[in-house]
């Protein structure tokens, strides 16, 4: 059973952090296709709350401009907004907490110079007028209204980089995050097109900021997503000299350390960061899965309880020590940690997908089935899904059933190793020699260019 691994390659985040607001953003496009479509009420006032977060962050960071980069947390003072804007008190809280009034957006961008954002383009003018007329409907009326969800998350996005084409800095975190979302998606090439202009940005902004922790640090991400970790590590060893103390740039060094073979660095890198923040639980977590990696289990579970023990509503957490207590051979315990990861993000396609697997080795082969069904039901392009279940019915005897699904991860997935390999042994038993052959040849291909670090 292969086992998942969890490294992140984005910063801690924390709070009203930027990244974590633009990422929310970003992850709104696949709820489109999903089970929580029918919620029209919830994402749609998620999205305005994403607007609203991302826009007094913006004015924040526009307040204190000259800085170079953007800051780690913000807190914006109602005042100053208020001062800048010339708004009124009511009209401020208005545009503060509820930022449904197109005209206070255009007065707010008027002032910072950004008046073109919406006057060059009355196309999205109109989508963000639209998008508040129907958060202000689905809030404030139990009348189900129809709202056009992808022509507002296309607006908020439009909005968004509209901005962002003048702030550097911010486009920078936006491809950068751009680019974690996609790998998420799976969706390399995307993910790939976005790192490399985040770097392009990144770098020219370390260049401008020489003497900025977080410009370098933010261009040692951009590396790292590229996979030139050798490049990353010397980012972040620039940016952890001038700022020593932070405690993201320690962890964020740990996937570059563990990706050149370097696990001693890594590890250290991790109990550093959570020297500086006792109370970050992903400097656990990233530990503990290298740990695990590393074949110290004992000493990997320790570590993940102790993210647990910190912040035990983590999804993530759960599911990394089900994929521990499963090696271990404690199957019943890694089914309880991967249903308590299912609670906690029940629309999380590989918890379920891992759920698959626990069921399986136990014997419960129909709910194993399930589970795979429900993986791919939250994401319809998800291949190893289909794969999975292909691997059960196989198991099951069912194997013109296993066929179709062998081809359906395949079709989503031509590179699929597992797949092709996997159809290919099933041909071969059931006596179809030369498309077993074609199959495997398929495999031992992809096999091959892996083993030579590129793609075939």
């Amino acid at each position: 059973m292969a086992r998942h691994r969890i490294v992140s390659i984005t910063p801690a985040l924390a709070g009203q952090d930027l990244g974590s607001i633009l990422a929310d953003l970003l992850s709104v496009e696949p709820l489109l296709d999903s089970p929580r479509r029918h919620d029209r009420r919830a994402v749609a006032v998620t999205l305005v709350s994403v607007l609203e977060q991302f826009c007094r962050l913006a004015v924040a960071d526009m307040l204190g401009r000259g800085r170079g980069t953007m800051p780690d947390y913000v807190e914006v003072p109602l005042a100053s907004i208020g001062s800048a804007a010339s708004l009124s008190k009511e009209a401020l809280v208005s545009f503060a907490y509820n930022f449904h009034n197109i005209v206070a957006i255009e007065k707010m961008l008027q002032e910072y110079g950004l008046r073109d954002v919406l006057a060059r383009n009355p196309g999205l003018r109109a989508a963000l007028v639209a998008l508040f007329a129907a958060r202000n409907d689905l809030v404030h009326t139990s009348v189900p209204v129809g709202f056009d969800m992808r022509a507002g998350y296309d607006a908020v996005l439009r909005f968004v980089f509209g901005i962002a084409g003048h702030l550097p800095e911010l486009e920078a975190d936006m491809r950068l995050v751009e680019g974690d979302v996609f790998m998420k998606m799976r969706m390399p090439s995307r993910s790939r097109a976005a790192y490399e202009k985040g770097e392009q940005l990144c770098r020219a902004l370390a260049l401008k900021n020489p003497e900025s922790a977080q410009a370098h640090a933010r261009l040692g991400l951009a590396l790292s997503g590229l996979g030139r970790h050798a490049g990353a590590l010397a980012s972040y060893g620039r940016a952890a000299a001038l700022d020593p103390g932070r405690a993201a740039t320690h962890l964020d060094m740990a996937l570059p350390f563990a990706r050149l073979g370097r696990h001693a660095d890594a590890l250290a890198s991790c109990a550093k960061a959570s020297d500086i923040d006792p109370s970050l639980p992903d400097a656990h977590l990233v530990g503990a899965d290298i740990l695990a990696g590393l074949g110290r289990a004992a000493e990997a579970l320790a570590s993940c309880n102790r993210a647990i023990a910190l912040d035990g509503s983590l999804p993530k957490a759960h599911l990394l020590r089900g994929n521990i207590l499963a090696g271990m051979g404690r199957a019943d315990e890694a089914l309880t940690a991967c249903d308590t990861a299912a609670g906690l993000d029940e629309y999380d396609e590989v918890v379920h997908m891992h759920r698959a697997d626990l069921l399986a080795v136990a014997g419960r082969a129909d709910e194993a089935l399930a589970a795979c069904d429900t993986a791919a039901g939250l994401d319809p392009l998800y291949a190893e899904a289909h794969f999975r279940k292909a691997v059960i019915l196989v198991d099951l005897g069912r194997h013109d059933d296993a066929v179709y699904f062998y081809n359906r991860a395949i079709c989503l997935d031509p590179g699929h190793i597992g797949a092709l390999a996997g159809k290919g042994d099933l041909l071969a038993f059931l006596g179809r020699g030369e498309e077993a052959a074609e199959c495997r040849g398929a495999a031992r291909h992809l096999e091959r260019a892996a083993a030579r670090g590129r793609a075939p």
